[in-house]
């Protein structure tokens, strides 16, 4: 993916003990006033009374130096989550196969500091871990890898393009493609030959939306930053770069 692809699951809500105010903005308005305006969904004021809505993740000094050099940390402002994840294993799908070894690498990691209940929804700029959490990891709430684990979550921090065996543009891919190595998954569509996001009139591609080109993350079907997802029929916009009508984002990468 390409490097300024920031992490992105969608707040579809928060907690009771969040002050929540509706956010505005539909999808493709940018992130003012949608659910990643955490001065809207939380009723939280920017360090320094600046109002700032870019401050709560990125900052353009003194940004924090993740454990990892090689991790991902685009002048980050947050705290690094330094969590180890319990990724996604099923008789039908098992993530860890093609690994990276991390099951939040990348942009997920970034959203973990959110949403994984562990930091505070307004720690930024070294500030204190003094606010509300995003415990709540029923379904319906923003919660998303609480306790750790990842297991019942959409697979990510695999690798897409050794894992799918099935052929290649969405526009004429209709049949299972044949595994050729062990693991491979025959009903999962190639990203490197032109797969784009059903119904999203940017074409954009899949394989632009992976980690280092290669590796599933948040950001693959989500846009944190409220510009190129569509909300189409859906009454909440989870900022997902394909609609949820007819199952379009599912059947971008998933033949059935």
């Amino acid at each position: 993916m390409k490097k300024r692809i920031l992490a992105a699951v969608a707040i579809v809500g928060l907690n009771a003990a969040v002050a929540y105010s509706a956010p505005t903005a539909t999808a493709g308005q940018g992130v003012l006033n949608s659910v990643h305006d955490m001065r809207v969904s939380a009723n939280i004021t920017d360090i320094g009374g600046n109002d700032r809505v870019c401050a709560f993740c990125h900052t353009p000094h003194h940004a924090i130096k993740p454990a990892a050099a090689s991790s991902y940390a685009p002048l980050w402002s947050r705290m690094d989550d330094q969590q180890t994840f319990v990724a996604y294993q099923s008789a039908t799908f098992d993530s860890t196969v093609y690994s990276t070894g991390d099951a939040a690498a990348g942009p997920t990691r970034l959203c973990m500091t959110c949403h994984d209940g562990s930091i505070a929804l307004d720690q930024h700029y070294g500030s204190a871990n003094t606010g509300t959490m995003l415990t709540n990891d029923n379904f319906g709430g923003p919660g998303v890898g609480v306790n750790k684990d990842l297991s019942n979550d959409h697979p990510v921090g695999f690798d897409y393009m050794a894992i799918a065996a099935g052929c290649g543009d969405s526009n004429i891919c209709t049949t299972a493609g044949t595994a050729t190595t062990p693991d491979q998954y025959n009903y999962i569509r190639k990203a490197d030959q032109g797969l784009t996001y059903r119904d999203n009139p940017a074409n954009i591609k899949v394989a632009d939306r992976l980690y280092n080109g290669s590796i599933m993350t948040c950001a693959t079907c989500h846009d944190v930053h409220n510009k190129k997802n569509l909300q189409g029929a859906e009454t909440m916009n989870y900022l997902v770069l394909a609609p949820q009508k007819d199952s379009a984002l599912c059947l971008t990468c998933h033949i059935k």
